[in-house]
């Protein structure tokens, strides 16, 4: 029955590349036989990229269903609406991150964190359509509005980062309590006890990955809208989050890989986002160049498409065929801070502390 279910799943996978082979070539045939006048690029542009979704429609029906239902879903959203799904966490990761979902190194040294490991959940924010919604949209509301809504979103979120954390904690240690009990798990080594959904809860409920989700992402759009108001609450989330970490550093209960994978998919402590709000919103110039001077802090760009454009930078035929995004509608520019070890995060915090910076 096993083997049986394995070819299915294999013959599934091969008929979904075939037709992703098949969509390339057709758009690539659509690009050569558009005839339309060079000295206007901007319809040139428009125009194959109706032509290719055409044709996208007709080779991978149930892929460009999905996508239109996606977009149509938010543009059916408030900006209010768009701010209280913002924790829903199947959009997170459909498409999802280029990283992989996991941002685990394995059973090996897991602590301290590698400094690349935060990748994962800031490629799985920014892949999430919402997201993008969020910054265009935010940044079209007068200064004194947004600042108020996103300080009392982030003050919401954190409020419940923090009952969530908690709770999956607890379940964590409880759960691992158990299986020792019952001899399925050796004291020094197991891993039980940790599970992760990437799917949306029943209505009423919360994700705790979601949640985080949602407030490493609020975290971030203020300091790429540059609402400094929101600092004094980034700051808390800033401290709170060192404390998670250094909590499980130490927890010597739990197995290293449980504690790393607690901080990677639960926790707050996220340095690049939390970085890069920090120095985007600091009032004295002077120091965040001679802090970034001293730890040679680089920062990246990523260019992302209107929410509702044909294909993102993180859909599948794009990142597995080479299609190309469709910025026909638009692009945001988001800087993040590049990869930072722990302890440029703990400088970060002592050198940025008082309200004047």
């Amino acid at each position: 029955m096993k083997r049986i279910l394995q070819k299915k799943y294999l013959l599934s996978v091969l008929i979904f590349l075939f037709g992703l082979t098949n969509l390339a070539l057709v758009l690539h045939l659509t690009q050569r036989q558009n005839k339309v006048p060079s000295d206007n690029p901007i319809v040139l542009e428009e125009t194959l990229e109706q032509a290719a979704q055409e044709k996208f429609k007709q080779t991978n029906p149930p892929l460009f269903n999905k996508l239109e239902q996606q977009t149509t879903m938010l543009q059916g959203e408030s900006t209010k609406q768009s701010l209280q799904k913002l924790s829903n966490i199947e959009m997170f990761y459909w498409p999802g991150p280029r990283t992989g979902m996991s941002g685990s190194t394995g059973f090996g040294p897991n602590l301290p964190l590698r400094k690349e490991q935060g990748q994962t959940a800031l490629e799985a924010i920014i892949s999430n359509r919402r997201f993008s919604k969020l910054v265009s949209e935010l940044s079209k509301i007068e200064a004194e509005e947004l600042a108020a809504t996103l300080k009392a979103e982030i003050n919401n979120t954190f409020t419940e980062h923090k009952k969530t954390y908690a709770k999956k904690l607890e379940n964590v240690r409880l759960l691992r309590s158990i299986a020792i009990k019952k001899g399925k798990l050796n004291k020094a080594s197991g891993t039980s006890g940790i599970g992760f959904s990437i799917t949306n809860p029943p209505e009423g409920q919360v994700s705790v990955v979601g949640v985080r989700l949602k407030l490493l992402s609020l975290v971030w759009i203020a300091g790429i809208l540059d609402v400094k108001a929101c600092l004094p609450e980034i700051r808390q989330i800033a401290d709170f989050a060192k404390k998670e970490r250094d909590k499980m550093y130490e927890d010597d209960q739990l197995h290293p890989f449980v504690r790393s994978q607690i901080l990677i998919k639960v926790s707050a402590y996220h340095p690049q986002i939390i970085a890069s709000a920090i120095l985007a919103l600091s009032n004295d110039k002077d120091l965040v160049e001679s802090f970034t001077d001293k730890h040679q802090i680089q920062w990246q760009q990523t260019d992302l498409t209107a929410y509702y454009a044909f294909m993102t930078p993180f859909d599948l035929p794009v990142r597995t065929l080479k299609l190309k995004p469709d910025f026909t509608r638009g692009k945001i520019i988001i800087h993040s801070v590049a990869p930072i070890e722990d302890s440029v995060y703990d400088d970060l915090l002592s050198k940025f502390t008082s309200k004047e910076n």
